[in-house]
């Protein structure tokens, strides 16, 4: 399911940390009573030819109609140099929800070392029950096209999901409201940059990207002078590591900066 109305599920997502590098987001559909909370840290590995990087932090989705939370990890994001450049998730993504029971388990299959074995976005799966680790319903398919649904205790398969059109309705972000956007969105920092790379003018974007950087490092002495420390606006670090929404009897409100969502979404349940 795809909202239609980008004002009827805002999100916030906010760098919160520079090193190492974390990123999280809050979002709230108060029409659907649904929430989501997710903060990031990528944590790259080399390995000659190729690199992969594991995806830290913590994913929950909550659905406050049915009191349900479910969390989910999600798998590596692997880069190969050699032979043939490419990039593709691969690893294991697990999704569980305590009251319900069940979990799901969906394994990103990676492609062999010259490209061979299947095409890429490959996915395997199974839903099971959590206390009698019986398989209920398994999945199979591409996750950028369509996946279909095994039911194991009739044997009979369906389509699950299928992307169809969607993919190609996506478009740009809209600045909406220019007044309310803040002088740290991304859109205004690094705006610079961004044009001069789309125009492919790297020693403009170069340039650009050196006077965003010092002017970070100039903020960052001025308040190291003043004694004061900086503090992320709408999320805070709890003791275990956690980052959560600073505020959280409140929903996200509409951004200034909008993405016009597709007219119909690209999951389809028969």
């Amino acid at each position: 399911m795809a909202a239609t109305d980008p004002q009827a599920a805002p999100s916030m997502t906010s760098q919160v940390s520079h090193r190492p590098p974390v990123t999280a987001l809050y979002a709230t559909d108060t029409k659907k009573n649904v929430r989501l909370l997710w903060h990031q840290e990528p944590c790259p590995r080399f390995y000659g030819s190729w690199m992969e990087a594991a995806m830290k932090g913590r994913r929950l989705l909550m659905l406050d109609e049915y009191k349900e939370t479910y969390e989910f990890s999600s798998p590596r994001l692997s880069f190969r140099f050699l032979p043939i450049p490419g990039a593709e998730w691969v690893g294991t993504c697990k999704v569980g929800c305590a009251k319900t029971g069940y979990e799901a388990q969906v394994h990103f299959k990676a492609k062999s070392l010259f490209g061979l074995g299947g095409g890429t976005n490959r996915v395997e799966g199974r839903i099971k029950s959590i206390s009698s680790k019986k398989t209920l319903y398994e999945i199979d398919g591409y996750w950028d096209s369509a996946v279909t649904i095994k039911d194991m205790s009739t044997g009979k398969k369906k389509m699950f999901y299928e992307v169809k059109g969607s993919m190609a309705e996506l478009r740009m972000p809209q600045l909406v409201n220019p007044q309310d956007v803040a002088r740290t969105e991304s859109v205004l920092v690094w705006g610079k940059v961004t044009r001069a790379l789309l125009k492919g003018d790297w020693a403009k974007a170069s340039r650009a990207k050196k006077v965003v950087e010092d002017n970070q490092r100039m903020e960052r002495k001025l308040r190291e002078k003043e004694g004061k420390t900086w503090q992320a606006k709408f999320f805070q670090k709890l003791d275990n590591g956690d980052w959560v929404w600073r505020y959280p009897d409140q929903p996200v409100l509409p951004a200034p900066i909008q993405v016009p969502l597709p007219t119909h979404g690209p999951y389809i349940v028969s």
